[in-house]
């Protein structure tokens, strides 16, 4: 039981916890840019989808951005797109389970997961259910939820198999919110730390209250008997100013002796879940904090406070590590005075006016460890997300395994015990990758490993400032770039490094996944199925998941595209199939700025100076060149090309050989070549019918070019996609 804490506690500065956390550190090593490699996690919740308004809208109509979400599925995706581009052997695994209904909005969901490299262990309900919603309004701070009918809210536990889930992971991440959505995510959730507890994997669990679903003195009363088999425990800053009030006898620390400070029974908005009946999902409402009391007396007044309280906790429950995420507007933390806590005004909104600063701090058993001297300043543009890829962030640092509480840490009954240097390293490596990851639409990541190692090496051991900050505080580093530069810049990269693109065109969607492996085993990386058969989506689709399942067995990380996209029905065709690019032989104004519009790489052709002109008007920084042996070849190009150097570049195809591909890679304006000849197609048979690829000639073509194409970066040809700067939009 934990005692009262000492009136003195809320008169220390922040200044004291800071030089704490110095002290603790004194002896410890200089966190490196990268403190471990990737871990490997499981996830288990319930998945959305994500409705955001994307423009203007009339009583009637609103154009609205749709993404995927989910707090666990979020952190499996931040994590699993840390390793992409990885060898096989260096990427984290990243496994999600979860309960998804049958038909094609489960199917969105699957295919963002498997997209992003997670294994989607997801078990599909077919008799009915739905998936649940989540709506951000303008103006309006707090999401709506609906997820009262979901196939999720009614799952049956005896379904998941956690002995297969769990196998070869370090890390099992679960949410405060899967045990408020009914009586079978509840017993879900218990099943899921007893296993991960029986099979010696690390426990994360996020408090992440939602008030819609249930009181927090609810939710503590599910969480505090299962603390022993969690080894991290999250908690925001308003959960522990809940649990600050919460009496001793719950597990709090009692603080609650003011009539006017609110009780945590009375903060939900809607009744609990129970046993039997889940909780209804209406907007979420937010409660007045119970860390400010009658007259705005603050009961938790300094951080030095929180920190102290933190720490407290921490020891009476016996949890390894016990981390608060903080954070606050640029205004307030430049108004901030002796370590009190910034009154932002702003409360009630992730998104603080004038940009956000966030640090967090993690009690563990040799003291504090964190990054209050050394926070992140940024200016989300998504509110949501965030914390997720805070968790993906922190545990990739911290190696997993069983940590039974009471026991060492470190020697063979678990992982080894981290360091303050690494726990601090790891505490910055979340908050980097939470501001990376709202830098963009979405409640998922798309920050990779090289943004968030970049980000690392810039600001080692000093406050980062990944948009800008309020005030003349000295140098920045640019500010995390839009989701759809990000997309073109890998595009151009994976391009660059092997200088080919395979261009096929398939009549039999079975005969995709073929094609896909017998490319990947000769080396080649991007793919462009073109749009010129009946079955050409079909086999587009069949395509992508070729290459995903590829990816999931610890193959190569293949690209897949669409060719051929001649009208905006087109791209929204291919897009919905999965291409992460798309290829036009000509330029069409309205399918360029469609797929722009969808955040999708457009790559049109062009055969003229005054149509590059155009392409490089509507923003477009790869262009295809085309057919370009019968426009001159390289000579031709090489002169269309010349006013525009470093604005664009080109990959040529149309009459592109394996004889005359080295001409064009010779050229520093072509990043890369493409052709059908990498694809080898077989006889028609004689019964008709589609022919068959030669999938060994494929294979051998593929090499071949590949091993060509290498010789222009040892010979000083080509460009490499760093060279190409974003143009004006």
């Amino acid at each position: 039981m934990l005692c009262s804490l000492p009136a003195a506690l809320t008169s220390r500065s922040l200044q004291t916890a800071a030089t704490t956390l110095r002290r603790t550190m004194a002896h410890a090593e200089q966190p490196a840019a990268q403190p471990a490699s990737l871990a490997s996690l499981v996830g288990f919740g319930e998945s959305l989808l994500v409705y955001k308004a994307a423009g203007p809208a009339s009583a009637d109509t609103a154009p609205m951005l749709r993404s995927v979400g989910g707090a666990e599925l979020n952190s499996c995706v931040a994590l699993a797109r840390l390793g992409a581009g990885a060898p096989p052997d260096d990427r984290p695994r990243t496994t999600y389970v979860s309960v998804l209904p049958a038909g094609p909005l489960g199917e969105v969901v699957l295919r963002a997961g498997r997209d992003a490299g997670v294994e989607m262990r997801c078990f599909v309900r077919s008799e009915g259910g739905e998936i649940g919603t989540m709506h951000v309004f303008p103006g309006n701070p707090a999401p709506h939820y609906q997820r009262l009918q979901s196939a999720f809210a009614h799952l049956e536990p005896a379904t998941l198999d956690w002995g297969a889930a769990l196998a070869g992971h370090a890390w099992l991440h679960l949410t405060g919110i899967t045990p408020l959505l009914g009586a079978g995510p509840l017993r879900a959730w218990r099943d899921a730390l007893a296993q991960a507890h029986a099979h010696g994997v690390s426990v994360a669990l996020d408090v992440n209250h939602r008030p819609a679903l249930g009181t927090f003195t609810h939710l503590w009363s599910l969480i505090r008997p299962e603390l022993p088999r969690v080894r991290c425990l999250v908690l925001s800053e308003s959960a522990l100013e809940q649990l600050a009030t919460l009496p001793t006898e719950q597990g709090g620390a009692g603080l609650a002796s003011s009539p006017q400070l609110p009780h945590p029974a009375t903060s939900g908005s809607c009744a609990a879940a129970t046993e039997a009946q889940p909780a209804s999902c209406a907007a979420e409402r937010v409660a007045p904090s119970p860390g400010v009391g009658g007259g705005g007396q603050r009961l938790l007044p300094t951080y030095a406070s929180r920190y102290d309280l933190l720490q407290q906790l921490r020891a009476a429950w016996g949890v390894a590590m016990v981390v608060c995420c903080f954070k606050t507007s640029e205004a307030a933390f430049a108004a901030g005075e002796g370590g009190r806590v910034h009154e932002g005004g702003d409360s009630t909104s992730t998104i603080k006016a004038g940009g956000n600063v966030r640090w967090s701090v993690v009690a563990h058993e040799g003291g504090l460890a964190g990054t209050m001297d050394s926070p992140t300043h940024h200016k989300p543009v998504q509110a949501t997300g965030g914390g997720d890829a805070w968790l993906a962030g922190f545990v990739s640092a911290i190696p997993g395994g069983r940590a039974a509480q009471g026991a060492p840490v470190s020697g063979a009954g678990g992982p080894p015990r981290p360091s303050a240097a690494v726990l601090t390293a790891a505490c910055r490596r979340g908050d980097l990758l939470a501001a990376l990851s709202q830098s963009t639409d979405g409640d998922m990541s798309h920050a990779s490993g090289a943004d968030l190692a970049a980000a690392e090496r810039r600001f080692l051991g000093k406050p980062a400032h990944l948009n800008g900050p309020a005030g003349n505080r000295g140098p920045v580093a640019a500010g995390p770039v839009p989701a759809l530069v990000k997309a073109e810049e890998e595009t151009a990269s994976r391009l660059a490094a092997q200088g080919v693109l395979a261009v096929a065109t398939l009549e039999d969607p079975g005969h995709a996944e073929g094609v896909i492996r017998a490319l990947a085993a000769g080396g080649v990386r991007c793919v462009e199925l073109m749009l010129r058969t009946p079955a050409a989506l079909q086999a587009l689709s069949s395509a992508v998941e070729a290459a995903s399942r590829l990816r999931a067995e610890g193959g190569p990380d293949m690209c897949v595209g669409a060719g051929t996209v001649l009208t905006e029905a087109q791209v929204d065709e291919a897009v919905a199939a999965g291409a992460a690019f798309l290829v036009a032989p000509g330029l069409c104004e309205p399918v360029v700025k469609r797929a722009r519009a969808l955040n999708v790489p457009m790559v049109p052709g062009v055969c003229t100076p005054s149509e590059i002109e155009k392409g490089i008007g509507l923003g477009c920084r790869l262009l295809k060149f085309f057919p370009a042996a019968t426009c001159g070849g390289p000579k031709a190009l090489a002169a269309f090309a010349a006013p525009y150097k470093d604005r664009v570049r080109f990959v040529p195809t149309g009459g592109v050989t394996a004889d005359t591909m080295a001409d064009y890679l010779a050229r520093p304006e072509v990043m890369a070549v493409g052709g059908s000849w990498l694809v080898k197609m077989g006889p028609k048979p004689d019964t008709g019918g589609a022919a068959a690829p030669d999938l060994p000639a494929t294979e051998a073509a593929a090499r071949a070019a590949v091993q060509a194409a290498s010789r222009r970066t040892t010979c000083g040809g080509g460009s490499s996609p760093s060279a190409v700067e974003p143009t004006s939009r």
